[in-house]
């Protein structure tokens, strides 16, 4: 009796931790620009946890950038809405790599383990970490 107790215990608590969608830690590989140019990268991270995002950049081997806000994806639209009071208080903007703290990308692809996102005719893709 104790032991089923455990086991539907535990069982109820699976659900918080399942991933759904483009849940999940994202590293960036390539940005593809409108103009045709291709920048590798390997040092950015996206993470999407139950509406929460994370921005992780590596700008040293002992320093980052981390940043959090809000997703929502509906339909093919991903928005992400960055909070600026989570950046450190040394940390700009500049450290986040966009143009204003909200994003709001299509997405072009998505499985498993790769994701394609679009922003103003740059194709981003990431790998699934």
């Amino acid at each position: 009796m104790v032991l089923l107790s455990v086991v539907l215990l535990l069982s109820s608590c699976g659900d918080d931790y399942k991933e759904s969608g483009i849940e999940g830690q994202w590293q960036l590989q390539t940005i593809e620009m409108a103009n045709g140019k291709s920048v590798k990268v390997d040092t950015v991270f996206y993470s999407f946890k139950k509406d929460v995002f994370r921005y992780l950049r590596l700008k040293t081997n002992t320093q980052t950038f981390t940043c959090f806000g809000n997703y929502s994806v509906s339909d093919e639209k991903l928005e992400i809405d960055v909070n600026r009071d989570s950046f450190e208080p040394n940390d700009d903007t500049a450290g986040l790599d966009w143009d204003t703290l909200i994003r709001t990308f299509t997405i072009k692809k998505h499985s498993s383990s790769t994701l394609e996102l679009e922003f103003e005719g740059d194709t981003y893709y990431f790998r699934k970490y």
